[in-house]
């Protein structure tokens, strides 16, 4: 098996803060015994503290399954073998020729027919 650097999203990677820093509930007991209030506001805080570093340790591990998701499913897509789609072509367009007009809705009419079939134009009556 060979080894792995952790991937730069990785929890192992990430920098948080000074105030998220790891202190030891033993060290707060230690230097704060004597003050119990000033203890609880400590604790309240520290568990906060962690709860928010967690937080951020679990999205971090959600991006990084997410991208190794994205990573297999690229490997995937790139060892598919490829589609190939039949190219069909269309058969040309089967045009009557136009013996007495190049206008496709006349095809086959004499200019006489063609002008009982037509309205002339306003200005032209």
């Amino acid at each position: 098996m060979t080894h792995q650097t952790p991937h730069p999203n990785s929890p192992h990677q990430l920098s948080f803060p000074p105030s998220m820093q790891d202190i030891s509930v033993k060290e707060i007991l230690e230097h704060h015994s004597k003050d119990t209030e000033l203890l609880k506001c400590i604790l309240t805080a520290k568990s906060e503290e962690d709860k928010v570093k967690n937080i951020w340790l679990i999205k971090a591990e959600e991006a990084r399954i997410q991208l190794r998701h994205m990573d297999l499913e690229l490997a995937r897509e790139q060892h598919k073998p490829p589609v190939l789609t039949r190219y069909k072509p269309y058969p040309p367009p089967q045009h009557s020729p136009y013996p007495f007009s190049a206008h496709p809705l006349f095809p086959n009419m004499h200019m006489e027919e063609r002008s009982k079939n037509t309205k002339r134009p306003y200005y032209e009556r």
